[in-house]
């Protein structure tokens, strides 16, 4: 997963040894809507990355942030308010995946703005606000697949 440190340079990472199954194998990638419990690992102009408890990590657009708490606090970028550190709940909003060899890899992308950040609580239980939204930046919601493989392990 593309990441960018608070210095701006740019890493690829995995999953965490710690978060890998039996056999080395990452835990199967979370489902499109499905919501999770995540950690902000850092932020951009754009976005923030967020590590799912899972280890899956998630790019979240600066669409799919809280305005509101943007506003709140002033913000020119999201990490002037989501910080590294942070626990939030995220929606998983798109998940591109490859089985390469032995390895799967995935693309996740996220929602914090339907998602109840207290209690977790989906607040946009059909969907239809975020496809709005992400059909807005002519994007969909779905899984895709890439490479030659393209089902996860089980």
């Amino acid at each position: 997963v593309l990441s960018v440190a608070p210095d701006g340079k740019l890493s690829l990472s995995a999953i965490g040894a710690d978060k890998l199954q039996a056999g080395g194998k990452p835990p199967p990638p979370p489902e499109v809507f499905s919501i999770h419990r995540a950690e902000v690992l850092n932020g951009t102009d754009f976005a923030i990355f967020a590590r799912l408890e899972s280890g899956w990590e998630v790019m979240v657009h600066e669409s799919q942030l809280d305005e509101g708490k943007l506003r709140s606090v002033k913000a020119k970028r999201p990490s002037d308010y989501y910080h590294h550190g942070m626990q939030v709940w995220l929606k998983v909003s798109d998940l591109q995946h490859a089985k390469d060899g032995q390895q799967v890899k995935a693309k996740l992308q996220g929602s914090f703005k339907y998602v109840d950040q207290q209690s977790g609580a989906d607040l946009d239980p059909t969907g239809a606000a975020l496809l709005h939204d992400l059909a807005a930046r002519g994007l969909s919601a779905h899984r895709r697949s890439y490479g030659a493989d393209p089902s996860p392990s089980p």
